[in-house]
């Protein structure tokens, strides 16, 4: 008995990386869901609120815009290893990339479905995967946002 019927789970028979399983689900969204106005990615950790997860995906139907949830680096309970890296990958998109964001290696994203078909064309398979989404946006003129999203830390 499907205890779950509303979920449709995905998987590839070997670990092909975080970047081919978004894509997998973005081709399955796209060809299984055309009358849905878009998908929101979570990571798998327990770091995202069910709360943020809606927060992103209403200011994403509000705006037609890719939302990023953003994790605030700047509280005590970052790890400083964290805090550093996104303040030094935050700083390299703006100077180098041209693109403002607070939170580079956030999971937790809204995407138009819309936007999906470029971003089907992201080169990379596994964690890099993200960081070329962004690279994307910018080069497709992808508008985007953030939400301030509550930073959770589980050791």
């Amino acid at each position: 008995m499907d205890r779950h019927p509303e979920v449709t789970l995905l998987h590839h028979a070997i670990n092909r990386g975080k970047g081919a399983a978004l894509k997998t689900a973005f081709t399955w969204f796209l060809e299984n869901r055309p009358e849905q106005l878009g998908v929101v990615t979570v990571d798998g950790d327990g770091q995202h609120k069910a709360s943020d997860v809606l927060s992103c995906a209403k200011a994403m139907l509000e705006t037609r815009g890719v939302v990023l949830g953003v994790r605030n680096f700047d509280l005590p309970d970052v790890p400083p290893r964290s805090r550093m890296g996104n303040k030094i990958t935050s700083l390299v998109f703006r100077l180098f990339c041209g693109i403002k964001i607070s939170d580079t290696q956030t999971g937790l994203r809204a995407i138009p479905a819309a936007s999906l078909p470029a971003m089907l064309e992201v080169s990379g398979d596994r964690y890099e995967y993200e960081t070329n989404m962004l690279l994307q946006m910018k080069s497709r003129q992808i508008p985007h946002g953030e939400v301030s999203i509550e930073t959770v830390y589980i050791e």
